[in-house]
């Protein structure tokens, strides 16, 4: 659907979204990671290895928190090598 509904910080997504990280330099890959329901280690959902770094999230995880208000982490590396992160925030109905 790739849909925005209301500009915010974060977005409001319903249904399915294409989650983009922006890397320039060296970045030779990007993780996607979102938060357990319990505990605090971040769970690598899809692993980009080619520019434009991205994947289409229209799925949902068992024991993840994965749904309503979504602190999706990127994290960039350069070859094995952990360089940079980000915070992507999105409120994620689905219908």
């Amino acid at each position: 659907m790739d849909r925005r509904i209301i500009p915010m910080v974060g977005q409001v997504v319903i249904g399915g979204v294409t989650v983009m990280a922006d890397a320039s330099g060296d970045i030779t890959g990007v993780e996607f990671m979102i938060p357990p329901k319990v505990g605090c280690r971040p769970v690598v959902i899809y692993n980009d290895t080619s520019s434009p770094y991205s994947f289409y999230w229209n799925f949902s995880f068992a024991g993840l928190k994965d749904k309503g208000v979504v602190a999706l982490k990127a994290r960039g590396y350069k070859g094995k090598e952990y360089v940079a992160e980000d915070d992507i925030f999105l409120l994620r109905i689905f219908i």
